[in-house]
């Protein structure tokens, strides 16, 4: 999340929290789509109207935001070969985690939340880099949509991991949990059903 000072075409400042959850480029701008607390709801906003931006979690001041977005546009990812050999040792996880966790066509936060603490979970598994960018980590999840045709091929190469078939079920488990334990948006127990029915095929 980010702490944005922000601009309109009208020259109106406003302060906002916002929630990333894609960036895009069109007609030589970047675009950032964001659930924005002030709005309630999502908005889009272009980079070069914020004229301030800070980091949540840190509190580091983004000095440059359309440089900071520039990283995320589709084709000008700047992958660090540590981040990338992280996520693709992680996607299968995260694909089948996904499938789990969009029975409701949403993402929450937490949820969110609790997919990248999986990326780093997975990451320690192996022997190869474990640092990756949160940041595109966060992006790429937004992003992608699985069917479950690719969540039942990623549970399918995990069967033959003993480490990536635990961390499978403690996390679909935990996503489990926090759908119910909130209010879900979907038919009750959409999550649940979702994820006996991957659980089967580690079988």
């Amino acid at each position: 999340m980010f702490g944005i000072s922000y601009e309109n075409s009208s020259g109106e400042r406003s302060a906002r929290t916002i929630r990333l959850k894609d960036v895009y480029r069109q007609e030589g701008q970047i675009y950032i789509v964001a659930d924005c607390s002030r709005a309630g709801g999502e908005r889009t906003f272009r980079a070069d109207r914020i004229l301030r931006m800070v980091e949540h979690r840190s509190g580091a001041e983004i000095g440059n935001p359309v440089r900071f977005f520039s990283r995320f546009v589709e084709g000008e990812l700047d992958e660090r070969a540590d981040h990338a050999s992280v996520m693709m040792r992680a996607r299968p996880g995260l694909r089948a985690l996904l499938w789990i966790a969009r029975a409701d066509r949403d993402l929450s936060a937490s949820e969110e939340s609790l997919l990248v603490e999986y990326v780093a979970a997975r990451a320690a598994l192996g022997k190869g880099a474990q640092d990756f960018d949160e940041d595109l980590a966060r992006i790429w999840i937004a992003r992608e949509r699985p069917t479950l045709d690719s969540a039942s091929g990623a549970v399918a190469r995990m069967a033959r991991s003993p480490g990536e078939r635990r961390l499978f079920l403690e996390f679909s488990e935990r996503l489990c949990g926090l759908a119910e334990a909130g209010a879900p948006g979907g038919p009750e127990g959409a999550e649940r059903k979702r994820r006996e029915r991957l659980v089967r095929l580690l079988s």
